[in-house]
């Protein structure tokens, strides 16, 4: 199951997975964080590539895993 040799439409879905969960943690990490759109100039950007880093790496772990369950 190498992601690389997946055809073009998978890859394409694991990229959408990918950017659906960066968006999802982004969300959830500026709920959890108390970051409100007032407070713009000191957003902590460690803490949103975190949640970033989070959400996407969810993102693919569903796309993969349902790579995995349709080819068994």
């Amino acid at each position: 199951m190498n992601p690389i040799t997946w055809r073009q439409e998978h890859q394409v879905a694991l990229v959408i997975g990918v950017l659906l969960g960066i968006v999802l943690a982004l969300a959830v990490g500026f709920m959890y964080d108390g970051i409100h759109y007032a407070t713009l100039n000191r957003w902590n950007i460690g803490s949103i590539f975190r949640w970033g880093i989070l959400g996407a790496f969810a993102g693919a772990c569903v796309i993969y895993i349902q790579g995995l369950l349709r080819a068994s």
